[in-house]
């Protein structure tokens, strides 16, 4: 499973890379950004199904509530500059507090995948990218915050091609604990004071390039130690 889903991330990368550029330089509406998205969701899902011989995970309920958030964050992207600030901010921390229940479903029906997990990882990048646009095109932030609605589609290409030996995607405590953070922090931009959403996002966004940064230090150590 593991090299046809990071086939499968790599391509998915790259898509939303040249979508959002698309939007961002030639004003194209978002609505075309989420259609991409939707699309290569859907091909991961198809792929799955093709690999597992049935369809019955789709109604796993940890993979309900996971397509459920990332339905959400379409919506989101789609029509999220004509809802009233307080509106946007509760749908983005509904999906937000879901993140934690999937999980939770996928342990308590013993459901648990790295399909699951990846999809789970897919929709927090797609999170940080949405909330990300919607702040850049409202002018609540600079189009600078979109790069960090990017990092996570950059990163991965430069991960697979580094290829670091015996090395998966988990989740460090410490990554996780940033990632919600930052996820946190872009809700503020829609209910807190600009004097107080703006510091708060620039740190949440240090924090994040510093994991980053940690990571990709590591996986550099991995791959001299594997020469």
């Amino acid at each position: 499973m593991g090299n046809w889903i990071e086939r499968w991330m790599l391509g998915h990368a790259f898509l939303l890379l040249a979508g959002t550029s698309c939007a961002i330089l030639f004003g194209l509406p978002l609505y075309w950004l989420v259609l991409i998205t939707l699309m290569s969701i859907f091909l991961l899902y198809y792929r799955h199904a093709q690999q597992a011989g049935h369809w019955q995970f789709v109604y796993y309920p940890a993979n309900v509530v996971t397509i459920f958030r990332f339905l959400l964050l379409c919506g989101l992207l789609v029509i999220g500059h004509r809802l009233p600030d307080l509106a946007l901010a509760g749908l983005a921390l509904l999906v937000l507090l879901a993140d934690g229940l999937d999980g939770y479903l996928a342990r308590k029906y013993d459901t648990t995948s790295n399909f699951g997990a990846y999809l789970d990882m897919e929709t927090d990048a797609f999170y940080v990218l949405s909330l990300s646009l919607l702040l850049a095109t409202t002018q609540r932030l600079g189009y600078w915050i979109i790069g960090i609605g990017l990092l996570r589609y950059l990163y991965f290409p430069l991960i697979y091609f580094l290829k670091p030996p015996a090395r998966g995607e988990g989740r460090r405590f410490g990554a996780q604990l940033i990632a919600v953070i930052l996820m946190g922090s872009l809700i503020a931009g829609w209910v807190l004071p600009e004097m107080i959403y703006r510091p708060a996002i620039v740190i949440a966004a240090l924090l994040v390039l510093y994991s980053f940064a940690t990571d990709f230090i590591s996986v550099i150590g991995l791959k001299k130690q594997q020469q």
